[in-house]
């Protein structure tokens, strides 16, 4: 006699756990004529640039060679761009591929997100020591107070790679080509907000430079949701 072996499992209106996803929102592969500033062009996705900090009150991230960098180099100065139109959710992730690092210590850039005014937002960051080695950090403005104390810590980080910062809930991470680098927990910031770029000084670098070393390509800003609940029958 065979002997059959009858495995039953038994399913009945289990749930699993809501996954998130992404939708992308902006997207800015910088194809264009050398020299125009971000502001006066159209993005592959999304509706357009917004100059928001230029303490030096000319310069502006442009056009060149179908990347983005700063218009000229300028000592102790900011400047910060964000992508229109903000998340409508708080949970977000910004990527940008680094095509090209600035070589000095004190020429910082990086990217911001859950951006809501110049006061208040998260900014993933790298600035030189020794190449490839780059100093990474996580910082925070909140109600104008600057802080650098979220997390950091030094990483191969080289040319063409994809730096991409997220905040979920109160989690934020930092990523290189996928891989985690950096990750903290902060509650201080829950509003949605916008994604963007920064470049040049910070509080605690009043002698920090913008330059134009620095090549970003492929900007992109997502929405993070959570799916549908999803049930196996």
């Amino acid at each position: 006699m065979r002997r059959f072996l009858l495995v039953l499992v038994l399913i009945t209106n289990n749930a699993l756990s809501a996954l998130p996803a992404e939708t992308l929102i902006f997207r800015d592969e910088f194809t264009g004529s050398n020299g125009t500033d971000l502001v006066s062009r159209s993005p592959n996705t999304g509706t357009s640039w917004s100059e928001v900090i230029d303490s030096t009150g000319s310069l502006n991230i442009q056009i060149e060679s179908n990347q983005a960098r700063a218009s000229a180099n300028s000592s102790n100065d900011t400047m910060v761009y964000v992508a229109n139109p903000a998340s409508s959710v708080a949970d977000m992730r910004v990527a940008a591929t680094m095509a090209a690092l600035a070589t000095g210590n004190d020429d910082p850039a990086g990217l911001v997100f859950r951006y809501v005014d110049n006061d208040n937002f998260y900014a993933c960051m790298l600035q030189t020591t020794t190449a490839p080695e780059r100093i990474a950090w996580l910082d925070k403005r909140v109600g104008g107070v600057y802080d650098d104390s979220i997390d950091g810590g030094l990483f191969n980080i080289s040319a063409n790679d994809v730096v991409s910062c997220a905040v979920v809930g109160t989690s934020l991470e930092m990523r290189v080509n996928g891989d985690l680098i950096l990750s903290a927990t902060d509650s201080d910031l829950s509003s949605a907000g916008k994604g963007g770029i920064y470049m040049g000084d910070y509080p605690t670098c009043t002698t920090c430079d913008i330059v134009t070393n620095w090549l970003l390509d492929d900007f992109e800003v997502y929405e993070i949701t959570a799916d549908a609940e999803r049930r196996i029958w």
